[in-house]
């Protein structure tokens, strides 16, 4: 490509899915469709119905925002006073800050300092009488290692958690994500895989966690079809005071891009793989894709992991210095992630103006969590090429950077 276009090089959502969008709203205003849905029915449905189908589970509960879904869950699992529930530090806030609003306590460990997924060894570390659940957050798009999380969480008889928001599609070991824990959650927002402007959905194959979570948000004629249990469903008028439901605007949207993310995800990989080409012998860069075909990972992100000791000592910041001098068009940049570790709620207890007791939370600080501090101290981000140059894109980075880095030496032909 003799000519960069100008930033962003990435576009998501893509053109071509808005039109679709746009496409199928002014359909459903044409129709006269309900611009409030109270009882889950319509184009709610439909998109719970697909989300059902796909990951092949009894349940799922369409609201109106990713943060919402995990304080569903929360709320359907049983969340008291008191109960500890670990996640990564390398983490949204929202998978575990709705905590606020249930009593529980979140417990944070460190990460593989490889991906970005939860350190299973810590995760051991970190168990104690009162932990209720694990929340494991596929960052990234890459999957965590479920296999290895479950046989804990079996093991000692913690429910199991997904935040699957990075992770629509994603697949390890042959089998999707959102489907090796008790529920799993996913953010609609408009920038993940599967966007709804706004919105979230939770999925499961218990159905007391469902009714719960459906008390929780979806009051009224929902909850009245929907809740079964007796001592539940007494509360179907009022639900338990919160109103989570989706636009079915949003519910229009979603539906759309569940109907063909497959298709632009397979164009995202082959993107990615085809820029991994160019880099993948170069030894202090690791960028992580597919090692086997029962895997796949969805790149919510595009992120390389460089290795300061493999390049001589050369911190992260001189080298990208170096290697963006030459050519200020490429959007090749520290990755920008802060860990909830250093985040002020979780460095500080002494929040007056929270109506909770954040003193039975845990503080943290800086230096807790070396391997993970390491881990984004030295993480590269590049676009995904969403973009309808993308092809192009792709080759563009990995040539320049193999060229900056000494081509002939580190890349085979």
């Amino acid at each position: 490509m003799n000519l960069i276009p100008k930033q962003p090089h990435d576009i998501w959502p893509p053109k071509e899915m808005l039109h679709l969008m746009k496409e199928e709203m002014i359909h459903y205003f044409d129709q006269h469709l309900p611009i409030s849905i109270r009882d889950g029915s319509g184009v709610i449905a439909e998109l719970e119905q697909l989300f059902k189908e796909y990951y092949n589970v009894d349940f799922a509960l369409a609201v109106n925002s990713g943060t919402s879904a995990v304080h569903s869950m929360f709320t359907g699992i049983g969340i008291k006073p008191g109960d500890e529930v670990i996640t990564q530090t390398t983490n949204f806030h929202a998978s575990v800050t709705p905590l606020l609003h249930c009593g529980g306590i979140p417990v944070l460990c460190d990460t593989d300092g490889k991906t970005g997924n939860i350190c299973v060894d810590d995760l051991m570390r970190k168990l104690t009488p009162k932990t209720k659940a694990v929340v494991v957050t596929h960052m990234w798009g890459y999957p965590a290692e479920m296999d290895k999380v479950k046989e804990i969480t079996d093991k000692y008889g913690m429910i199991l958690i997904e935040d699957c928001s990075h992770a629509h599609g994603t697949i390890y070991k042959g089998k999707k994500v959102g489907t090796w824990g008790d529920v799993a959650v996913f953010s609609l927002q408009g920038s993940k895989l599967v966007p709804a402007g706004e919105g979230g959905v939770l999925i499961t194959n218990h159905r007391d966690i469902y009714e719960k979570a459906v008390l929780l948000g979806q009051f009224g004629e929902r909850a009245y079809k929907q809740v079964q249990h007796v001592q539940e469903k007494i509360f179907w008028e009022t639900g338990y005071g919160l109103k989570y439901r989706m636009h079915p605007l949003a519910a229009v949207c979603a539906i759309t891009a569940f109907k063909s993310f497959e298709s632009f995800l397979e164009t995202r990989q082959r993107r990615i793989k085809l820029f991994h080409s160019y880099i993948k012998d170069i030894p202090f860069l690791h960028h992580k894709i597919e090692e086997t075909e029962n895997e796949r990972y969805s790149y919510f992100m595009n992120r390389i992991l460089y290795d300061p000791a493999a390049n001589n000592g050369q911190p992260l910041k001189e080298f990208l210095n170096s290697l963006i001098s030459h050519d200020k068009q490429l959007d090749i940049r520290k990755a920008s992630i802060k860990p909830l570790h250093v985040i002020d709620l979780f460095t500080s207890n002494n929040q007056d103006f929270f109506q909770d007791d954040l003193t039975r939370w845990r503080t943290y600080s800086k230096g807790d969590f070396p391997i993970t501090e390491t881990y984004i101290d030295n993480l590269i981000g590049v676009p995904c090429f969403d973009h309808p140059d993308g092809d192009e894109l792709a080759r563009a980075y990995g040539q320049y950077i193999a060229e900056a880095v000494g081509r002939e030496k580190y890349v085979r032909y």
